[in-house]
This record gives structure tokens, C-alpha cells and sequence, in this order.
């Protein structure tokens, strides 16, 4: 909270800032999936008047991923924060893999690579849209989707146009 509260006084000349912070989800069979959010309050500094809150969200992300030569679920490659971005996929079908869909979980994916993409759900059972279990979902060239869970094992998406 020092930091914070040195950080806004230097950027804004404000006296304090009081926060709140929220930590990070992890689904049972995945690796840690990060996700924060801090809520400040800034107290107003001497001579001003009111009080802005804001809420600033924190999301941890990995860029320079390289999708899964050769495609398939097996061995694709495991997205493990909530924002990733692909700068290499270099052949249609290449893969990359969701962790397991758990409510509440949503995922933001970047295809930066010169082909389609092919984004697996984890395991056998878990779905994207209304595709057959373990069925890919394609994520075009230059295209960005989120991927966002509402009940357990089931991924839906929205795909930028």
C-alpha cells in the first residue's frame, strides 16, 4: 500500500490512496491462472474538494507464444494466464489448449501469426460453443477471441470481427 499510495502522490499530487486488493484464481488440475484487481480510493490532497474511486484491473499475460506445430490436442500448447498472445503460428491447424473451463474463468487470446489458429479445450469432455468434446474452435489470422465459461465444461466465445 506504500507503493501505491507514493506512486498516486506522484502522479497526481494526492495524499493517499486507500485500496483494495483481490487475488488470484486457480482451477484444480491447471497451472495458475493470475488474475487481480485493485480498487483505490484517492483522499483528496489539501485545498481540493470530493474523492475519486476507480478500480484498476490487473491481468497477467504472456506474448511470443508459439502455437503447437502440426496441430492436435495432445500436445498443443497450454495457455496459462488470462490474456495470451500468439506471435508464431505459422501453418494452419497449429494448436494451443484452454485450461479446464471453470465458471467464472475467462480467457482473452491475440492470434498475431500468419495462419488460423486451432484452440483446443483441456481434457476430453470440455467443450468450446457447441462443439463435440475436445473438438478445436479456429481462431483466424489477426483475429483476437475471449473465451469465457458460464458453467463448468463449457467454453463460449466471442470473436473479434
Amino acid at each position: 500500500m506504500k507503493r501505491l499510495n507514493q506512486l498516486y502522490q506522484f502522479l497526481f499530487g494526492t495524499r493517499q490512496a486507500i485500496g483494495i486488493q483481490r487475488g488470484r484464481m486457480r482451477t484444480a488440475d491447471s497451472p495458475a491462472v493470475m488474475y487481480g484487481e485493485v480498487q483505490y480510493s484517492i483522499l483528496p490532497g489539501p485545498g481540493s474538494f470530493g474523492q475519486a474511486i476507480n478500480v484498476v484491473r490487473l491481468v497477467s499475460s504472456t506474448s511470443g507464444l508459439v502455437a503447437f506445430a502440426g496441430g492436435g490436442q495432445t500436445n498443443a500448447t497450454q495457455i496459462t494466464t488470462p490474456w495470451a498472445r500468439f506471435d508464431t503460428v505459422a501453418t494452419g491447424g497449429d494448436s494451443s489448449k484452454l485450461p479446464p473451463a471453470a465458471v467464472g474463468l475467462g480467457i482473452f487470446v491475440v492470434n498475431a501469426g500468419a495462419a488460423a489458429m486451432n484452440m483446443f479445450p483441456s481434457g476430453a469432455t470440455d467443450i468450446i460453443n457447441a462443439l463435440a468434446p475436445a473438438t478445436a474452435f479456429s481462431v483466424p489470422a489477426g483475429k483476437t477471441c475471449e473465451f469465457f465459461c458460464m458453467a463448468a465444461g463449457k467454453w463460449s466465445t466471442q470473436l473479434s470481427a
